[in-house]
């Protein structure tokens, strides 16, 4: 194959078709592993909504050491 002054050799035909098919393998397998860490991500995001809203609504109480914090803090979470 030529491409302007430039030539450069192909794979056979049988060839091509096998990377192809290689290819489009590898690319479904990413197509799904970006899915599936795309449907953790919103898992994720519903369940600190869920979490937030437990927690401001006292349904949880939430401790200085969930919170990050040191017991002996000023800004320890009173629950």
């Amino acid at each position: 194959m030529a491409i302007g002054n430039l030539s450069f050799p192909l794979p056979p035909e049988l060839e091509q078709n096998a990377i192809i098919s290689d290819l489009s393998r590898r690319c479904d397998s990413l197509d799904t592993a970006v899915g599936n860490q795309i449907a953790q991500i919103e898992k994720l995001k519903e369940y600190k909504t869920t979490l937030i809203n437990s927690a401001v609504t006292g349904k949880i109480k939430v401790t200085p050491e969930m919170a990050g914090l040191d017991s002996n803090s000023q800004d320890a979470v009173e629950a």
